[in-house]
């Protein structure tokens, strides 16, 4: 699914979406490796921070329960934090209260950051 607040997908920077699409894609082995669950829901959104600028956001989330022996080494979860950081974003990754597991990656960009480079 993606949803917006008008920021259309076109203006993210190639790396935000790259950085995104490998979070998923993270995110999803997990799910299939480490979870007992049969999907997930993957949503990507678009909007603006308070202060004004855009950012774009995914999020993968599953209903499943830890897998009994199947505990990873966490550098996959360690890749995703640098990723992050990387770019100046923030993530939320653990349990949900509600059951199963949540990854939400969110990184700022401009808009115009590919015309700086040009």
């Amino acid at each position: 699914m993606v949803t917006g607040t008008g920021h259309p997908l076109e203006e993210v920077p190639p790396i935000v979406g790259l950085s995104l699409y490998r979070t998923a894609q993270e995110a999803l082995a997990n799910v299939r490796r480490h979870s007992t669950a049969d999907r997930a829901g993957v949503v990507l959104r678009t909007g603006e921070n308070p202060g004004g600028s855009p950012y774009a956001e995914v999020e993968v989330l599953d209903a499943g329960r830890p897998r009994v022996g199947t505990s990873g080494s966490g550098l996959g979860l360690l890749g995703m934090r640098e990723r992050v950081r990387s770019h100046g974003g923030e993530c939320e990754i653990g349990p949900r209260v509600t059951g199963g597991y949540r990854v939400r990656v969110r990184l700022p960009y401009r808009p115009d950051a590919d015309a700086d480079r040009g």
